[in-house]
C-alpha cells in the first residue's frame, strides 16, 4: 500500500441472544509491529442496524506492518466480541525511479538482436512486468514503435533488474534512413503499491529515456564476377562460378544466393549455396551447372533474396546478363564485374565469319592418289677406274635449289594466336607487386567499386585491384 492510503474495515453486529441487530456503538483497536516500533491505535464505530464501516490511515512512511491483531470491544472495553490476525502489509513511500543508462552506438544495419537492460530503483517490491517501447527514427523517416512487456529477471541491491531483446529486421529499410537516425527508448509500469514509474531524466517519446546512435557501418553484398569453364555451345554443359563479395562491414548471419536461368519466359532455378557469413572485403563463390540453352538467354543472380541481411545498397542484389548461345565451338570465357561482360569478342567474330565463309557440314573432296611403282636400281659391280663415255655436256654453276611441298595455309585461329604471341613478345616485363590481404594495404587510399572490379586506390599508394584469392595487386 501507498502512505496515503487507508485500511477499510467492515464488519456485522448482533445480539448473543435474540440474534436482533446491534444499533449502537462498539471500540475496534489495532495492535502489533511497523519496522522496529510498536503499531498500535483505536477508535469508536457506529454500527446502524447490525453494520458498520470504518477506516483508518496506515503510517505515514515505508516499512511493513506485521504481527498484528484487529479486535472489537463493547464500547467500555469490557467484553471483547472479536478478535482476527492482520495480514502482514508492506507500506511504500516512494515512487519506483528509472536510472539512467548508457548505450554503445550500434550500427542501423544491425537491427535484428538489438539488447536493453534497464534498473529500477524499488525498495520495496516490483513483481508486476515493465513495458519498454523503442523507436527508429531519423531525419528523413521514422519507423513505427515496437513495444515489449517482461517481468524482472532479479533483484539486487534495491534494484529490480530488466532485460529486453528487439527485433527490428521487419521494420524498415537501413538503408533508407538518414544521416542521423536513432533508437530511441522509453518505459512505463507500477510497482505492487500502484505507484507509477518515474525516471531520473525524461521518459517519453517526445523525449525518450534513451537515445542511442546508429551509424552508417553495414555489409554490402555484390556478385564481382562470373565465368564459364567451357565455350556457349548450345546443348552443351558448362559451369559457371559465381564470386560474391562482401565491400562493407563483416556479414555473421547466414544468407543465400540463387542462381535462375531465363528463356521464353521460363525462369528455372539451376543452383542455390547457403554461405554462413563473409568478413569484410572478404570474397566467396560457388559453382553452377549449366544446360546450354539454343538463341538467346539470361542468367538471373540473386543475393540474400528473403531479405536477412540488411545492407548498405539493396540495388546490387540482383544481377541479370544475357548471353547469345553458339551452335559452333567458338567464343571464350566471358568474365563479368558488377553486371557487365568482358568478352574476346572480336576474335569470335573473326572465327564466325570465317566459319560462315566457308559453310558447315560440308564434305572435303580428297583426290585419289595412284600409288606408282618405283623399279629397284640395282648397283652394279666392277672396276672403279673405267672411264665412261660422256653422254651430254657437262653442268656448270650451283645445284637447282629443292622444290618444297606446297605449304599448308594457318587458320585464322592459328593467325591470331600467332598474332597476340607475337605482340606479348613484343611488351616488357615488369614484375608484379602483389600484397596477402587488404590489412597489408599501405596506408592511404580508398576503395572503388567498378564494374571492371573492387580497387584500392589512393594518390600516394597507387591503384591496387582485388584478385579472387583475397590477394591485391599494384596495376598503376
Amino acid at each position: 500500500m501507498q502512505t496515503n492510503e487507508m485500511i477499510q474495515i467492515t464488519g456485522t453486529v448482533e445480539h448473543t441472544t435474540s440474534g436482533e441487530a446491534y444499533s449502537g456503538t462498539v471500540a475496534l483497536r489495532w495492535d502489533g509491529q511497523f519496522l522496529t516500533s510498536d503499531w498500535t491505535g483505536g477508535q469508536t464505530i457506529i454500527v446502524e442496524d447490525g453494520s458498520f464501516t470504518t477506516t483508518f490511515s496506515v503510517p505515514e512512511s515505508s516499512g511493513k506492518i506485521f504481527d498484528a491483531e484487529i479486535e472489537v470491544w463493547d464500547i467500555i472495553e469490557h467484553d471483547r466480541f472479536l478478535s482476527m490476525d492482520f495480514p502482514d502489509l508492506i507500506i511504500d513511500g516512494d515512487a519506483p525511479l528509472l536510472l539512467a543508462t548508457d548505450f554503445n552506438e550500434i550500427s542501423r544495419f544491425e537491427l535484428d538482436q538489438v539488447d536493453i537492460g534497464a534498473n529500477i530503483e524499488e525498495p520495496q517490491a516490483w513483481t508486476n512486468g515493465l513495458s519498454m517501447t523503442c523507436q527508429v527514427t531519423s531525419t528523413t523517416v521514422n519507423w513505427e514503435p515496437v513495444t515489449l512487456v517482461r517481468d524482472p529477471i532479479t533483484v539486487f541491491d534495491g534494484r529490480t533488474l530488466f532485460s529486453f531483446r528487439f527485433n527490428f529486421s521487419n521494420s524498415g529499410q537501413p538503408s533508407l534512413l538518414g544521416s542521423q537516425a536513432s533508437l530511441d527508448c522509453w518505459a512505463s509500469g507500477t510497482d505492487d503499491a500502484g505507484w507509477e514509474l518515474v525516471a531520473q531524466g525524461t521518459n517519453s517519446q517526445e523525449s525518450p529515456w534513451t537515445s542511442i546512435s546508429l551509424t552508417s557501418a553495414g555489409p554490402d553484398l555484390q556478385i564481382s564476377k562470373v565465368t564459364f569453364d567451357e565455350d556457349l555451345v548450345a546443348d552443351s554443359e558448362v559451369i559457371a562460378t559465381v564470386q560474391v563479395f562482401n565491400a562493407g562491414e563483416r556479414i555473421e548471419g547466414a544468407f543465400n544466393v540463387s542462381v535462375y536461368l531465363n528463356q521464353a519466359n521460363e525462369n528455372q532455378l539451376i543452383g542455390r549455396k547457403i554461405f554462413d557469413g563473409l568478413d569484410a572485403s572478404e570474397a566467396g563463390s560457388m559453382q553452377v551447372i549449366v544446360d546450354v540453352p539454343e538463341g538467346t538467354w539470361n542468367l538471373n543472380i540473386v543475393v540474400d533474396n528473403d531479405g536477412r541481411i540488411a545492407e548498405l545498397d539493396e540495388t546490387n542484389n540482383d544481377w541479370n546478363e544475357s548471353y547469345e548461345s553458339s551452335t559452333e565451338g567458338f567464343s571464350s570465357t566471358v568474365f563479368v564485374a558488377g553486371g557487365a561482360i568482358v568478352g574476346l569478342v572480336a576474335l569470335g567474330m573473326a572465327l564466325s565469319r570465317r566459319k560462315k565463309s566457308i559453310g558447315v557440314n560440308q564434305p572435303t573432296e580428297v583426290e585419289a592418289v595412284e600409288q606408282k611403282t618405283v623399279p629397284v636400281i640395282e648397283k652394279r659391280s666392277g672396276p672403279s677406274n673405267v672411264s665412261t663415255a660422256n653422254t651430254g655436256s657437262k653442268k656448270r654453276g650451283p645445284p637447282p635449289a629443292q622444290q618444297n611441298p606446297n605449304p599448308v595455309a594457318p587458320t585464322p585461329a592459328e593467325a591470331a594466336a600467332a598474332q597476340f604471341a607475337a605482340l606479348e613478345a613484343l611488351t616488357p616485363t615488369k614484375e608484379t607487386e602483389r600484397v596477402e590481404s587488404w590489412e597489408k594495404l599501405p596506408a592511404g587510399g580508398d576503395y572503388d567499386y567498378t564494374t571492371e572490379g573492387t580497387f584500392y586506390v589512393g594518390q600516394e599508394c597507387g591503384r591496387w585491384k582485388l584478385l579472387d584469392d583475397g590477394q591485391f595487386e599494384k596495376i598503376e
